[in-house]
Order: structure tokens, then sequence, then C-alpha cells
């Protein structure tokens, strides 16, 4: 599709959305990632995933990174740990044997214009990986 398709298309939305009132934050708000799995993978554990379709139409728009939260237990707070620009999979190589480590990721658009906004897609399901 044309740059100028999607922004006509964007705009109709958008009209269609003030109509039925619905809430415009939700339009420009990222997809929560598919499929997610992960797995030992030798002395590492390996993270992938699928972006929403979603992520995928809105690509055109808005820069989508992929932000990953990992903990050695499954209860708040969460460290963050990477982000990845538009890459879905990650090799954890920071993990000890006998350890179960927790992940979880999730997405976000950014976009600069005269300001730089964001906004954030539900976190995914909690994986779990016994190393």
């Amino acid at each position: 599709m044309n740059l100028l398709f999607m922004k006509k298309l964007i705009i109709l939305s958008m009209l269609v959305c003030i109509l039925l009132s619905c809430n415009m934050g939700d339009m420009y708000k990222p997809g929560k990632p598919e499929n997610f799995i992960a797995y030992q993978d030798g002395e590492k554990i390996k993270l992938e995933w699928s972006a929403s379709s979603k992520d995928i139409l809105n690509n055109m728009e808005y820069e989508i990174d992929y932000y990953i939260d990992r903990d050695v237990n499954s209860n708040y707070p969460w460290p963050y740990i990477n982000t990845l620009n538009g890459e879905t999979e990650f090799i954890d190589s920071n993990v000890s044997t006998g350890n179960t480590y927790y992940y979880r990721v999730y997405s976000v658009y950014s976009k600069s214009s005269d300001s730089l906004t964001y906004a954030y897609s539900e976190k995914s399901e909690i994986i779990s990986v016994t190393f």
C-alpha cells in the first residue's frame, strides 16, 4: 500500500471512531505479541514471538520496539532486560544452571514528531524456563 492511501485510511478510521464514540487511544495501541515461546538452546534461553497483525499494519506509521522483562520469580516488580527494534527473537545468555526464569514481552510504538510519544501493548503471557 502506498503512504497516501494509508494516511487516508487513518483519517477515515479516526472519523468513524469519532462518530461511534470509540476510544481513540485504542486505535494507536500496539497489539500484544503473539505465539510467545521460550526454550533452552544450548547454554542460553531463546525467546521467540510474532508481531500482531495490528503491528504489521501500523508499521508504516510507527517504529515498533519490543520490551522484554525477566525475573527469577513471577512476582512484581519485573526487571526490564532488553529492547529490540522490530526483532521478534531474543537470546538470553545471562542464565545459570538450576534457576527458573520467567519472561514476558510487550510491544511499544514510538513516533518522532514535535515530541516523542509512546504507546504500550498488553504484556504477553508469562513463560517460564528452568535452566
